[in-house]
């Protein structure tokens, strides 16, 4: 088995967001997702923030950053979902969220293959 390392990142500010986000287009690095669903797909997100966001966060691996177009593509664990693509700065507002349950902030999980 390789070598591989492992570290999360959280409460990052968007320029911090988007340095990590460029380290996905790297043949050894892995991005997982930890995010809210709620400002991404719902557009009266605020009205119902104080519901849904009980319903926690979602992991799916980050599949590429294109910087020049301030997208990213999320390959959606959910098949209903599939892969798509979202402005850098919206997935950073639904990554940038509290997870109510543990009080602390979701992010992203950087995944480096040592010996590639």
């Amino acid at each position: 088995m390789g070598k591989f390392s492992i570290k999360s990142y959280s409460n990052l500010t968007i320029n911090e967001f988007k340095g990590l986000l460029r380290e996905s287009n790297k043949s050894n690095v892995r991005l997982i997702a930890n995010f809210l669903r709620l400002p991404l797909f719902f557009s009266d997100c605020k009205l119902h923030m104080r519901v849904f966001k009980l319903f926690g966060g979602h992991f799916s691996p980050i599949g590429g950053y294109l910087e020049n177009e301030e997208m990213v593509l999320v390959h959606d664990v959910n098949k209903k979902f599939g892969s798509w693509f979202v402005p850098t700065e919206r997935f950073f507002e639904s990554c940038n969220t509290i997870d109510v349950l543990n009080n602390t902030y979701r992010g992203i999980i950087k995944l480096t293959i040592l010996d590639q």
